[in-house]
Formats: structure tokens, C-alpha cells, sequence
């Protein structure tokens, strides 16, 4: 699974976005995650607990199937970990390059876990 962040060019959240296949528990989890941190901050993912994935999912749900409800939202945490070392390597003049980073997009604007 790939997440993809596009952010104000500071913390806020502009957009986000998936790609992957997986069963219907994590492809509905990582849907939900991306729907509740558009217009959030990036700390706000970072400080995110997994406990909320299995409020929200049900604990019936999430209890059985906990790698699969919260592979999104882990997901997303490496994202934003990607993110942060790539706008810090930016920082100092070091280009890093990504496989998974799409051409069309600024390596500042794509994270991918």
C-alpha cells in the first residue's frame, strides 16, 4: 500500500490519497483514515493511536482483524516519516530519490510507506 500527502508546504494536510490492494477491512480503514486527516495537520497523523482505528471500526471488527485495520494508518505514519526526511535532506542540499514517487509530483508534496 502507497499514501500519498500533498500538504501546504508546511504542516496542513491538502490532500490525501491511496493506492493498493488489500482486503475489504484495509481498503475500508485507509479509506476512512484518508477522509479524517484531509485538512489536519501531519503531527496530527504522527500522534494518531491505534486505538482510534478500532473506535471507529468496531472493536469486533478491529480486534480480529488488527494488521488489516490499522495497516492504513501505519502506513500513513511512515508517509509522513518519508516526508519529513525528505524535506530535511532537501534542507541541507541532498536530493533523495523515490521508486515509488509518481514523476508528475515535487518530491515535497508525495510520501510513500
Amino acid at each position: 500500500m502507497t499514501v500519498y500527502l500533498q500538504t501546504d508546504g508546511n504542516e496542513q494536510i491538502t490532500k490525501m490519497s491511496f493506492q493498493g490492494e488489500g482486503c475489504i477491512i484495509s481498503q475500508a480503514a485507509t479509506s476512512m483514515i484518508m477522509e479524517m486527516f484531509n485538512g489536519k495537520t501531519l503531527h496530527d497523523i504522527e500522534t494518531t493511536d491505534n486505538r482510534v482505528i478500532i473506535d471507529i471500526l468496531g472493536r469486533e471488527i478491529a480486534t480480529t482483524r488488527l494488521r488489516c485495520a490499522t495497516l492504513g494508518l501505519t502506513t500513513a505514519q511512515n508517509a509522513v516519516s518519508t516526508l519529513r526526511r525528505q524535506r530535511m535532506a532537501a534542507a541541507h542540499g541532498i536530493e533523495l530519490s523515490h521508486p515509488h514517487a509518481p514523476e508528475s509530483a515535487p518530491p515535497d508534496k508525495v510520501g510513500q510507506a
